[in-house]
C-alpha cells in the first residue's frame, strides 16, 4: 500500500482516529441520503406525471360514456 508517497507494509494495520472514523461515516451517510433524496423526488415527479395522465384518462373515458348513453336516446329522434 502506499500512503503519501512511502510503502505501507500490509502487516501493519492503518487505524484512522475515531473522529476521522466518524466523520467519514457521516459523509457517506450524506452522500446515501442524498441519493436516496434524489430518487424520491424522481419518484414523486413520475407519480404527479401518472396522476395528470389518469385524470385525462378519467376525463375521456366519462365522455365516452356519456356519447355511449346519449346516442340510444337521440335515435328515436333521429329516424
Amino acid at each position: 500500500m502506499i500512503a503519501n508517497g512511502r510503502t505501507i507494509s500490509l502487516k501493519h494495520k492503518v487505524s484512522l482516529k475515531p473522529q476521522t472514523e466518524h466523520d467519514a461515516f457521516r459523509a457517506g451517510e450524506r452522500r446515501v441520503n442524498a441519493k436516496i433524496t434524489l430518487a424520491e423526488q424522481g419518484i414523486g415527479a413520475s407519480l404527479a406525471r401518472l396522476r395528470r395522465e389518469l385524470a385525462v384518462i378519467r376525463w375521456m373515458l366519462i365522455g365516452v360514456f356519456a356519447a355511449v348513453s346519449i346516442v340510444p336516446l337521440v335515435m328515436p329522434l333521429v329516424v
